[in-house]
């Protein structure tokens, strides 16, 4: 089974059985799938052999048991598509959205969880003008578009999902880190919808729509540009398995050297990139993206964690950004190190901390399946 085929069947892209998927989890014909017994015939066939096989009825003497409610324990019984359902429940209800008015207030996401009310931001974002797009940013599309013949493959294959791409880095298999890969399609599952109700209230034009020569590579998406949605995602799941592997990571190369995390960051910024070279995005849309990509990933394994801690977001100006190209080493050191530097102070900024509180430990089902995560990379 293929990492796409396995996130698939956790996404249920090709139904809850899974019977059409690409190798699914529940699919007809695969070796553990429950969906391979659903036909008549054998249904027919197990009426049949019980009718020969279970003889006369006998009560039972006891019964299976039942742990107490919300017990973490059943987890591990049930399916990954079941625990999917579950954990999907606690994210979805985690973040919230609000629109400020006029340009200059941008959208925020904010938490369910802690910050009081009207605070706790995970990342507000403001978007250029479509004077700043045309004069600042098209250029760079339009430069870029050299490039499309030696990234053809890599942007093609990309359309339909980026964590391929990762598996590599970090060796995910769907048997060996099958924990790993279920919070990782949780987590994209709780930033896709968040994502594109930015993209839908900033309502930003694609390069495409400036100029009938940028002629984009693939089919430019049915949504805003702003911010970039594989940007967003990438830096996501770049973030998120930096902090799974930091500990294996430390005792191979030691406290200082981040040689996974580099490169995990560096295949972020290359899907992002590519993007911009297919003519669809504008680099400003990949900044954009990397910054509530990795806001959106360290609130959700602050959630996973439970423990109580302070969260700091960030700001992400798109007017102020003017005509940069993609500083995404600059914008990784910001966000981590908490204080903007040279290259990120004029469109970055913190916004207040606010506290992820007690009830954050009642996210068990998040917790569970992040705890066992973690335990596939000790």
């Amino acid at each position: 089974m293929t990492i796409a085929g396995y996130l698939a069947a956790l996404n249920g892209e090709n139904g809850e059985n899974g019977e059409n998927g690409e190798n699914g989890e529940n699919g007809e014909n695969g070796e553990n799938g429950e969906g391979r017994g659903i036909s008549a015939y054998t249904s027919g066939a197990l009426i049949r052999s019980r009718d020969g096989i279970v003889g006369p009825w006998k009560d039972p003497l006891q019964h299976p048991g039942q742990g107490p409610v919300d017990d973490d324990s059943a987890m591990e019984n049930w399916s990954a598509r079941v625990r999917s359902h579950i954990v999907d429940f606690d994210l979805g209800s985690s973040m919230r959205f609000r629109a400020g008015n006029g340009n200059s207030e941008g959208v925020k996401i904010l938490s369910r969880i802690g910050g009081g009310s009207g605070n706790g931001q995970i990342v507000k974002i403001i978007r250029p003008s479509a004077d700043t797009l045309l004069e600042k940013q098209l250029q760079h599309v339009v430069s870029y578009s050299d490039l499309r013949s030696d990234r053809a493959s890599e942007i093609i294959s990309q359309v339909g999902g980026v964590v391929t791409y990762f598996a590599g880095i970090g060796f995910l298999h769907h048997e060996r880190t099958k924990y790993t890969l279920e919070a990782l399609s949780a987590f994209l599952r709780a930033l896709i919808p968040t994502e594109m109700r930015i993209k839908h209230a900033l309502a930003c034009p694609r390069p495409a729509e400036f100029s009938p020569q940028i002629n984009p590579m693939i089919q430019t998406p049915g949504h805003g540009t702003f911010p970039s949605g594989h940007a967003t995602e990438s830096f996501l799941v770049a973030y998120i398995l930096s902090v799974l592997v930091k500990d294996k990571e430390t005792q191979t190369y030691g406290a200082n050297n981040r040689v996974w995390q580099q490169q995990l960051m560096r295949q972020a910024a290359r899907i992002a990139t590519n993007r911009v070279v297919a003519g669809v995005h504008f680099p400003a849309d990949s900044a954009s993206g990397q910054v509530a990509g990795l806001c959106v990933a360290r609130y959700l394994i602050a959630l996973a964690e439970g423990a109580d801690t302070s969260f700091t977001g960030w700001k992400f100006d798109g007017e102020a950004y003017g005509d940069r190209d993609f500083p995404w080493k600059d914008i990784l050191e910001t966000v981590e190190s908490g204080s903007t530097n040279a290259n990120t102070g004029s469109f970055m900024a913190p916004r207040n901390s606010f506290a992820i509180e007690e009830t954050a430990s009642d996210l068990k089902p998040i917790k569970w399946l992040w705890a066992k995560a973690k335990s596939e990379w000790q």
